[in-house]
């Protein structure tokens, strides 16, 4: 499935209020009087799915199956041969939908809708509805709309939803004409347009009250969205790690979101480079126009700093304090990167687009090739190897190895085969990756590569699996999949980095990166566990314990460190039995282990 990068647009629609953006950002979850996120059945409780639909043959004849028109799913289930192909956003996200493409139906759904619980909004003001919707009216499908009633009124029409290809929008909605008033519902409304066709799906439902001045920043990114993944003139591609001798120039901006109920003329907004924690720049935007309730905008910074050397930096974007705001607290956001250089402490010159978490994975006992794309913008530089990181689902016995090609997906090197051993399992249990040496590491030329992983099937049906982890623009990473080599452009990035100098073999990655382990005990636990870090000379460490489908369900504070050691106590006797990560580190270089909550 394809996707394009989601860069920040806005469309207001007439009277109705509503405001559609292909966001990434993801409403204040905790601003919500109601939300639900569909990760869950019980997330769809209260709602009324309507009348079951008929399936039918692809002729239009009736088969006497009734089957729900709506059901909670993610992308892998919804695409049915490419026909409803909605982003995998953010990785392994479930969410509610219709969907005429996928077994069983072809259903007759010239007109389906899905409704939510009732609400009181008695004691309720300027209430405002967001929600991520992905509808691209493709295929002969007729209108998506959303509507609302009060005290089971009339239906009121109150938005129609634009079709936007590719892409998940966000939606925000005007509902203050519904303030004050009991059993106030909301439903979204689809239709087939009466033949066969794909679908439409709906996520993160939040309804929330608004301020009057109320400017967020709802994310600050490397790189600049608005180029094109595939232009290999620009380095614009937003890396976590980045060799800093392939530095060319900083690209970074911020997305601003005005959730009041007001206009907002924010003037220049401003951001803060800070090298290894020291400030060494304050920056200034170009003027922003008036923004709208509801609408978002981008902005870019221009900056000559460069990297000295290796090391990490920390990019905050923040709303001056000048500009009226009734809630400052989400007024700034961070990103980091880290740039690499050789040698243990170095990080061996890793270049990555991962986000160093796993949110989901590739699974295949095809043969495939991951990839990802890598912009060298100095010439010099060899192509040493690749770390990988494999899932503990991956078979025994199966055979990889290390691939690079140039921009035209033309072979350049390979590593020797890889026999996946007990030993790779057990360190992608622990979260380690597989390092893959190129066999001649060749020069690189200026100009984009693509740097990967190949499943060479053995013949049997053994599975290799890949983790995946953030959003990827479209261009960016690739499969290719069977003896022609299909090609897909992914929408998350395969959990693969690209090491301009010599990686020692055996040595995981998590240690180049911390040079010290992370431990677990007890493991599996049922009520307390206790991490140990021993970190060297790291100081500023953060931490993480994430569930298995990459949400955050534990911040930890390890407190100040001595010598880069300590130890901190988490409760997990309230978590679901299951799989964990733990992820410490100082930014964009962290470690990984597993934990299992078992009850």
């Amino acid at each position: 499935m394809m996707n394009h990068l989601p860069v920040l647009r806005t469309i207001i629609l007439g009277l109705a209020g509503v405001t559609a953006s292909a966001a990434q950002a993801q409403p204040r979850a905790e601003a919500c009087f109601y939300n639900a996120d569909f990760e869950t059945i019980d997330q769809f409780s209260g709602w009324d799915i309507g009348a079951f639909v008929e399936t039918q043959t692809p002729e239009g004849i009736g088969l006497g199956e009734l089957v729900p028109a709506w059901e909670i799913g993610d992308a892998q289930a919804a695409n049915a041969d490419g026909y409803f192909p909605v982003p995998d956003q953010p990785v392994d996200n479930d969410f509610v939908m219709t969907n005429d493409a996928a077994a069983p139906c072809n259903c007759s759904m010239m007109d389906v809708a899905l409704t939510s619980p009732a609400f009181d909004f008695t004691e309720r003001a300027n209430v405002a509805l967001e929600c991520r919707v992905f509808h691209e009216g493709t295929l002969g499908a007729g209108t998506a709309t959303i509507e609302g009633n009060f005290q089971n009124g009339s239906w009121i029409a109150l938005a129609t939803i634009p079709a936007v290809t590719n892409e998940w929008q966000t939606l925000f909605l005007n509902l203050s004409a519904f303030d004050g008033q009991q059993e106030v519902r909301i439903r979204f409304r689809w239709s087939d347009g009466g033949g066969w066709s794909s679908g439409f799906a709906m996520d993160d439902f939040c309804l929330r009250e608004r301020l009057v001045n109320d400017a967020s920043v709802s994310e600050v990114f490397v790189g600049d969205p608005t180029i094109s993944g595939f232009t290999s003139s620009v380095q614009s591609l937003s890396y976590r790690q980045l060799p800093f001798a392939q530095f060319d120039s900083l690209l970074f901006g911020m997305a601003v979101t005005n959730r009041g109920t007001s206009a907002l003329s924010l003037g220049t907004l401003g951001a803060r480079l800070l090298w290894n924690g020291v400030l060494v720049e304050t920056l200034s935007s170009v003027g922003v126009a008036e923004l709208l309730p509801g609408s978002s905008t981008t902005v870019q910074f221009a900056t000559s700093w460069a990297p000295p050397e290796a090391g990490l930096l920390t990019i905050e974007g923040f709303i001056p304090p000048e500009i009226l705001d009734d809630d400052p607290s989400d007024n700034s956001s961070t990103t980091q990167i880290q740039y690499t250089g050789p040698g243990w402490n170095g990080g061996y010159s890793a270049m990555s687009t991962d986000d160093g978490i796993a949110g989901g994975a590739f699974s295949s006992t095809e043969n495939f090739i991951l990839a990802n794309r890598m912009e060298i913008a100095q010439p010099g530089s060899s192509a040493a190897g690749v770390s990988v990181m494999l899932t503990s689902g991956s078979a025994l016995g199966e055979e990889v190895r290390a691939i690079l090609m140039d921009v035209n997906l033309s072979f350049v090197d390979t590593s020797v085969r890889h026999t996946i051993t007990q030993q790779d399992l057990d360190n992608a249990w622990n979260g380690q990756p597989l390092y893959l040496p190129y066999s001649t590491q060749p020069v690189l030329s200026v100009g984009d590569h693509f740097a990967g992983v190949q499943h060479l099937k053995t013949g049997a049906e053994g599975v290799v699996e890949v983790a995946l982890s953030n959003s990827a623009p479209v261009g960016g990473s690739i499969l290719m999949e069977g003896i022609t080599f299909d090609l897909t452009y992914l929408t998350s990035h395969p959990m693969v980095r690209l090491h301009l100098s010599e990686v020692a073999v055996g040595v995981n990655e998590g240690s180049l990166a911390m040079n010290a382990p992370l431990t677990v005990f007890p493991n599996p636990s049922s009520d307390v566990v206790t991490l140990t870090v021993d970190m060297g000379l790291v100081t500023n460490l953060r931490g993480t314990l994430v569930d298995g489908v990459g949400r955050t369900v534990r911040v930890l504070d390890f407190g100040p460190l001595a010598n880069g050691s300590g130890t901190v106590q988490v409760s997990v006797h309230d978590l679901p039995a299951g799989l964990y990560s733990v992820v410490a580190g100082d930014g964009a270089l962290n470690w990984t282990a597993r934990v299992q909550v078992v009850h």
